[in-house]
């Protein structure tokens, strides 16, 4: 009898992993993604039901988890049951970020080595794709640095004189977003982390695991929200997934295919916009993009007056590029207007008069630095030779530019 209630309890175990049956996260708020990573067995109920969501992880069950995600499930062997899992890391190559003995194994994760062995569990999932993700960073994405909590972590890894792989992997988690910061702002690294937690983590890893499968570079990177740039040839598909499901996919056409560094990349955004030399788009949280233009995009301003952008661009045919010294970075060499009607009004062409003084010459525009209420100020900038740019306000009106005082050094500055 005794051997028939063990049999059935092991086989309860087995299978709540699968049908995600659980009686107690039915109005949790982690519900969707505890049946997520169930389905897929690398969660796994307890034999009376329950998942227990709000209960603590200990990090031998959590490097399991991470294991069977990253790695497949491992047989069982002789010794601890954590062991095949443990044996499974090491051969991967991964640091563990405490000891494999039954004492340490034993004590809940907190959430700095939760990130220490998802960066092993990214490494493992994107092995093949290069650049690795390790060393990728999305143009839009929090950082360590956005932690109100930021100072006292840095001061705590000084303090310990520690090689600081706890430190990057968190940085690495949360411009990634597998994890975030609490309401209040902090990152909290020694919070312990709950199953519902764990379940989280991991469900936005396998959503993103989908993504990076394709390749491409991102561009907004949060914990729901992906938006990406592919290429095939000389054409680039910028494409958007809300919780891993495709939402938005627009498709340009590089007319500049030349050996020059700087591709046809999208090179900033904010929580609104995304601009490059594939042109000016706008975005929601839904996961919507409109393309508001395919001219390219470099810099730009709003105009509150009237709702305009106000940016910098260039032939779509050619590349425009600062250069010397080593520094190759995008740049442009005419001003124009987006109206809200979508209409595009050239305000400084490229070959527009620049009023300059003697000893002055044109360089490449560079930033947008006011476009309000009609006005218009531009930043032009060249490199003369190693440390030595000049960067000179340009004043747009009536269809040529101005150079004016900046109230550092006469109508420019240089470093």
């Amino acid at each position: 009898m005794k051997k028939s209630v063990i049999c059935l309890l092991l086989i309860a175990a087995l299978t709540l992993g699968v049908c995600a049956a659980f009686g107690d996260v039915q109005t949790h708020w982690a519900k969707a993604n505890i049946e997520a990573m169930a389905e897929k067995e690398v969660l796994k109920g307890y034999p009376d039901g329950t998942f227990r969501p709000d209960g603590t992880l200990t990090r031998a069950e959590f490097l399991t988890v991470c294991v069977r995600f990253a790695l497949g499930e491992q047989e069982a062997a002789a010794g601890a049951w954590w062991a095949p899992y443990a044996a499974a890391a090491k051969a991967a190559g991964w640091e563990l970020p405490f000891d494999a003995t039954d004492a340490e194994m034993a004590k809940s994760i907190d959430r700095q080595e939760t990130a220490v062995l998802l960066k092993c569990a990214v490494n493992a999932v994107t092995a093949e794709r290069e650049p690795r993700v390790e060393y990728t960073s999305p143009v839009l994405c929090a950082t360590i640095e956005s932690m109100k909590d930021y100072p006292v972590m840095e001061k705590e890894l000084k303090d310990s004189g520690w090689d600081g792989s706890g430190f990057t992997a968190v940085d690495l988690c949360v411009r990634l977003g597998l994890i975030t910061g609490y309401p209040d702002g902090e990152f909290k690294p020694h919070r312990t982390l709950t199953r519902a937690e764990a379940a989280t983590v991991l469900c936005r890893l396998d959503s993103a695991r989908t993504l990076w499968e394709q390749g491409g570079r991102f561009i907004v990177f949060t914990d729901s929200l992906k938006i990406w740039q592919t290429y095939d040839g000389n054409v680039t598909t910028i494409r958007s997934a809300k919780d891993g499901q495709i939402v938005s996919e627009i498709t340009v056409t590089d007319e500049c295919r030349d050996e020059w560094k700087l591709g046809f990349d999208i090179v900033n955004a904010n929580g609104k916009y995304f601009w490059g030399e594939p042109g000016f788009y706008e975005y929601d949280e839904s996961g919507k993009i409109t393309q508001k233009t395919d001219l390219p995009a470099i810099d730009y301003g709003y105009d509150t007056a009237d709702g305009s952008i106000v940016f910098l661009t260039h032939d779509r045919t050619k590349r425009v590029m600062l250069s010397g010294s080593g520094v190759w970075q995008h740049a442009a060499d005419e001003v124009a207007r987006l109206h809200t009607d979508g209409t595009v009004e050239t305000l400084l062409a490229a070959d527009a008069p620049v009023e300059l003084a003697e000893a002055e010459q044109r360089g490449v525009l560079t930033k947008v630095d006011r476009a309000t209420g009609g006005e218009v100020w531009v930043q032009m900038t060249y490199v003369m030779g190693m440390g030595d740019w000049h960067i000179y306000r340009v004043v747009v009106k009536d269809g040529a530019g101005t150079v004016v005082p900046t109230g550092l050094f006469g109508s420019g500055y240089s470093y």
